[in-house]
């Protein structure tokens, strides 16, 4: 199996659940009072990742631009050979919290920056391992990084 059929599987493999994440931010930012339509969008540019854009309270997109405040859920299935220019290599998982301006409001991204960042595309229980602590998050400590109430 080819490295982009690999990546391609593992994307299959991980989808829904992947979805599930990201819906449960969504659902948990809808209850501390912000705007989420209930639509994710996937990213398949370098990288695949999955995203939702959250309008804080009283706020709203005007003239088809969202406010600069907006806040991005995005989960990404990162790639070692985007990151780190290799021919092939691991992945990781990563989910960012950002406002539509580029802050930062936090991020999750197990061993980043470390020599266990990287996992092995054909380490199975190593890749559920570390998905499981996205699964295992709990996403109102998001609200409360965003600003808002939890």
């Amino acid at each position: 199996m080819t490295y982009d059929e690999k990546i391609n599987a593992l994307k299959a493999e991980y989808e829904q659940r992947i979805l599930a994440i990201v819906a449960a931010y969504g659902e948990v930012f809808r209850a501390a009072g912000y705007t989420w339509s209930g639509d994710t969008y996937q990213q398949d540019d370098s990288e695949y990742a999955w995203a939702i854009t959250l309008l804080r309270p009283g706020t709203s997109v005007v003239g088809g631009k969202w406010p600069e405040d907006a806040v991005d859920v995005v989960f990404t299935l990162c790639e070692e050979r985007v990151h780190e220019r290799v021919e092939e290599g691991g992945v990781a998982f990563r989910l960012d919290l950002t406002e539509v301006s580029g802050r930062i409001l936090g991020q999750q991204s197990p061993y980043n920056y470390t020599e266990w960042c990287w996992i092995r595309l054909d380490a199975k229980a190593e890749i559920a391992e570390r998905f499981r602590l996205f699964e295992d998050a709990d996403p109102a400590a998001a609200v409360s990084v965003a600003g808002g109430t939890s």
